[in-house]
């Protein structure tokens, strides 16, 4: 049941599990830590109850043991919450979305130690309780703008210690991708992406509090961080690798950046 679209891929260290989404079996996946060449998942979220379709991304909370997939329709976004433990054609025990939340069904990242979501919302990324449920507005939406000079942040990935996430962006003003030959980016200085860091408690045109990364990526799908090395690490699809950043100050904890009343 593995296949190549997988864009996210979720380690949890305290159940020692492996747990991703399966495009185009429209599933969740749970393996053991330590799975290794033709093995069966050990749990399956799949079915009509629950209402996945293309699942292409996924967080999940080790803590309050739940999933968190985000799924796009006609109408718009919407995030499934799943017990951690699901298994078969289980219903979600949360969904949100609709016209007020605004949310894309995009990437989405949970904090269980400040009880957050972050995920892709119109207009920006949107900042919500980590249990809201239905269609409820974010509290805050991180938009970019002239101020920071960026498009916003996207892809967040929470920086474990600190009210930080490191996410990508693209320079404010850069050529839109339906404007591009191409359906991916493939000259850097085009994309004009980057890797940068803002706080949960960042508010609208917030500009990052440090930035790498210029000039070098394409096409960021994913993020990942080593706490211990203190490195972001990026897949990137154009680039067609992964490449690894020594980034210390991501993992200070500072406060907000935030200029917008």
């Amino acid at each position: 049941m593995l296949a190549r679209t997988m864009h996210s891929i979720y380690y949890d260290a305290v159940h020692d599990e492996i747990i991703l989404p399966n495009a185009f079996s429209s599933a969740v996946l749970t393996f053991p830590g330590d799975a290794d060449g033709e093995m069966a998942p050990i749990r399956v979220i799949q079915g009509p109850k629950t209402e996945l379709l293309f699942t292409d991304q996924l967080d999940v909370d080790p803590i309050h043991n739940e999933i968190f997939v985000p799924m796009r329709n006609d109408e718009g976004g919407v995030i499934h919450v799943f017990d951690r433990d699901a298994n078969g054609d289980v219903a979600p025990i949360r969904k949100l979305g609709g016209a007020n939340s605004g949310i894309r069904g995009g990437s989405v990242a949970v904090d269980p130690v400040h009880d957050l979501l972050l995920t892709d919302v119109d207009g920006g990324l949107g900042i919500f309780n980590r249990e809201d449920d239905g269609d409820v507005k974010p509290m805050r939406i991180i938009t970019g703008g002239p101020n920071s000079g960026t498009m916003g942040p996207s892809a967040p990935f929470m920086i474990p210690g600190t009210r930080n996430f490191v996410a990508t962006s693209r320079r404010y003003g850069a050529t839109p991708k339906s404007q591009v030959a191409t359906s991916n980016f493939q000259d850097p200085l085009v994309a004009e992406s980057f890797i940068g860091v803002w706080s949960i408690d960042d508010d609208g045109d917030a500009p990052p509090q440090w930035t790498i990364a210029h000039d070098i990526l394409k096409e960021v799908r994913n993020l990942a961080l080593d706490p211990k090395n203190k490195t972001v690490m990026a897949a990137d699809k154009g680039l067609n690798a992964i490449l690894t950043f020594h980034f210390p100050e991501a993992f200070e904890s500072t406060e907000s950046t935030s200029s917008t009343q």
